[in-house]
């Protein structure tokens, strides 16, 4: 699905888009989506904390979840 957005920003808001967008090595419209983006996955992901920059990371929870193997590669002895 394609939205297109037509959003005024103050200028302090600008900028501070357009300076994430430069560092990120984007453009300030790509930068805008994902952060769009990523807003919206994270009401899908309640047990996920939100990192200091917007990033998320996994919880111990999360990662105590994760099998002790795959089915790809089980040692001897392991279920996955």
């Amino acid at each position: 699905m394609r939205v297109t957005l037509d959003l005024e920003l103050p200028e302090a808001l600008e900028s501070e888009l357009q300076m994430a967008a430069k560092t990120s090595g984007i453009p300030a419209h790509a930068w805008a989506a994902q952060a769009l983006e990523a807003e919206l996955a994270s009401r899908r992901l309640p047990r996920v904390a939100a990192a200091p920059h917007g990033a998320r990371i996994g919880t111990r929870e999360i990662a105590d979840a994760e099998p002790d193997c795959y089915a790809v590669y089980c040692p001897e002895g392991t279920n996955p």
